[in-house]
């Protein structure tokens, strides 16, 4: 059970008797040092509790989820309920087989479909809205009908997760990211677990096949990693779609393995201080990678329970641990450096954390998890201070914690509080428990981002022409002249909009990806043209020839542009900041043209106005 009472030798040694202290603190219970009968038999009945049974085959979560609470939905500024309207999600995506996934358009389709579908499926199954049921099984229907992403071939030179740029994006035949592609069938295995008796009986056997197609091809290699522990650390999910299917599969010894793995993975790498290896150590993403396992260890571990067995003592705190080292070092920066300036398998030394957890759904939904389970925990009145300030993701109230990773949204069947007077009781409790958050370079500069979007902006002239259009993608040039900000002229980079659909360009619900693009050495301060961007990620910034080019989002995806910011001279960062929160007043006053009607139109849908 995880207590480590040491082997067994007749005597009740301190070791045991530390263990049944233990034992009995956690079940609200003590121990005066002699066990009698109640005491063996509260024993007896957790250790049965602990025995990995597949209670429920079949089932992926608790079916009374949607009597118990409303679907929540994140707003900017606080988690409460709401409804969210089918039709803000975009339209069916058509998925080729000849580009790959990973770098490349593909999986910019594959991940809106999915988020998609899985929310659509969570609202009829907690609303009964029949409209978001209807769509869910038509896009069901037309991906399974096609065989989608089967005809691709796998790539199994690298059987890690989540790091992309591992593969092999210019190889002549189309790759894969497996995990990326086994995450779509696990996605579809809970869909049809919510849409229930709203699928005809013979179209939930296609798609269900079909679903089990993707994850046995995809899916076993990186399950297979798990198992040889050849993983590279607990980066996102891994094979947790394999140990689902084996869920639906009834299949209990394969359950049972999986589970077992990833206890072993996570004993293996939470240490002493918390930090989870080969996350934790790399670079200037460590913080990230920190949070990103300690997503993973919750989906593992609330797929366990809803089974109706208990988590081992050991593990469950190992999961405190590592979220206590988070906290702590997203308080200091000081708390990851030893780790993070291993640098492994990322660049950065750990100086310029990327801090994603601090504005992303899919963060959001460990924490959320862990609030659920652990009310009372340290962890979760820190926590409730956390989310009240930041939770500020755009647009996150229309995407209620649907993510690739964690497909089923969790704060839709789990109860927890939120509420202004448990906020308000946590951030007294973090006040007066631990120090203020530690200056670093980059909450400095993310500070002064915050302040510098609020800078007056000035200009002349601006136009707008369209430059280059295909199927998917429309690159407009954008010119504006006479720049000032705040009293200082600032001299523009060249500047172009990149508009990223995820169907045909002529709707603008399409719209999937708008980013303002433009190269680095284009920029004013030298501090700025000497700046490495890769580090903030390839949709934020990419090699191109001998220099880079750099994407500040609109909307989707923006979470990356306070790294790329904070990377710039005083400048760049205050002028780009200022066009970016005025992008919508510059295009206003644009000379008349089609191309500026057009993307004010994009702007305003991206952004959410």
């Amino acid at each position: 059970m995880g207590y480590e009472p040491g082997p067994a030798d007749g005597l009740i040694g301190r070791r045991t008797e530390q263990a049944a202290v233990r034992f009995f603190s956690d079940r609200a219970g003590t121990f005066d040092g002699t066990f009698d009968l109640a005491d063996i038999e509260a024993m007896e009945a957790a250790e049965s509790s602990y025995v990995l049974e597949l209670r429920f085959p079949g089932r992926l979560f608790d079916r009374s989820h949607g009597e118990q609470t409303a679907c929540n939905a994140l707003t900017p500024g606080r988690i409460v309920a709401a409804a969210v309207d089918p039709a803000n999600y975009p339209p069916e995506p058509k998925l080729d087989d000849a580009v790959s996934i990973g770098e490349s358009e593909t999986w910019d389709r594959v991940q809106p479909w999915v988020k998609a579908i899985v929310t659509l499926a969570a609202l009829y199954d907690t609303t009964g809205d029949q409209t978001s049921a209807d769509k869910a099984v038509s896009m069901l229907t037309q991906w399974a009908e096609a065989g989608a992403i089967m005809a691709t071939p796998v790539d199994t030179s690298y059987t890690g997760s989540g790091n992309r740029g591992a593969y092999r994006p210019s190889a002549t035949a189309p790759i894969l990211d497996m995990e990326n592609a086994a995450q779509l069938g696990y996605a579809v295995f809970y869909a049809l677990e919510m849409l229930d008796d709203s699928l005809p009986a013979e179209t939930r056997s296609q798609v269900a096949q079909w679903a089990d197609s993707i994850v046995r091809k995809y899916g076993a290699p990186i399950g297979d990693a798990v198992f040889q522990s050849t993983h590279t650390g607990i980066w996102r999910l891994e094979g947790r779609p394999m140990l689902a299917r084996a869920i639906l599969a009834g299949d209990e010894a394969s359950y049972r393995s999986y589970v077992n793995a990833y206890f072993g993975m996570i004993r293996e790498t939470v240490n002493d201080d918390g930090a989870i290896l080969r996350n934790a150590n790399r670079g200037d993403r460590g913080l990230h990678y920190q949070s990103q396992g300690i997503l993973s260890i919750t989906a593992i571990l609330d797929l366990v329970e809803q089974q109706g067995s208990l988590i081992p003592a050991d593990i469950e705190a190992s999961l405190h641990a590592a979220v206590t080292f988070l906290l702590d070092a997203d308080r200091d920066n000081a708390v990851i450096l030893p780790y993070a300036s291993q640098g492994y398998n990322n660049p950065g030394d750990g100086t310029q954390p990327v801090r994603f957890y601090r504005e992303s759904a899919e963060h959001y939904w460990w924490m959320i998890y862990y609030l659920s389970r652990f009310p009372d925990h340290d962890n979760s009145l820190r926590l409730r201070d956390f989310l009240a300030r930041n939770d500020s993701f755009v647009r996150v109230d229309l995407h209620p914690m649907s993510t690739v990773w964690v497909p089923y949204p969790i704060n839709c069947y789990r109860a927890y509080d939120l509420s202004e007077e448990a906020v308000a009781a946590a951030t007294a409790y973090v006040d007066a428990n631990f120090a203020p958050i530690v200056e670093t370079v980059t909450t400095r500069a993310m500070d002064n981002i915050a302040v510098q979007s609020d800078a007056k902006l000035d200009f002349g002239l601006v136009s707008v022409r369209e430059k280059f259009r295909d199927r998917n993608f429309v690159e407009y040039g954008l010119s504006i002249r006479g720049a000032v900000v705040d009293g200082s002229p600032y001299l523009l980079p060249s500047l172009s909009v990149f508009a990223d659909y995820s169907g045909g360009t002529e709707s603008v619900a399409n719209i999937q990806l708008l980013r303002l693009v433009f190269s680095r050495a284009s920029l004013s301060d030298a501090e700025s043209r000497g700046a490495n961007y890769l580090p903030c990620g390839d949709l934020a910034a990419q090699d191109r020839d001998t220099d880079q080019q750099l994407r500040l989002h609109f909307g989707n995806e923006s979470d990356h542009n306070e790294c790329i910011l904070s990377r710039m001279g005083a400048a760049d960062r205050q002028g780009l900041s200022a066009i970016m929160a005025n992008m919508g007043e510059l295009l206003d006053s644009a000379t008349e043209s089609q191309a500026a009607e057009r993307l004010l139109e994009l702007h305003s849908f991206a952004v959410g106005n």
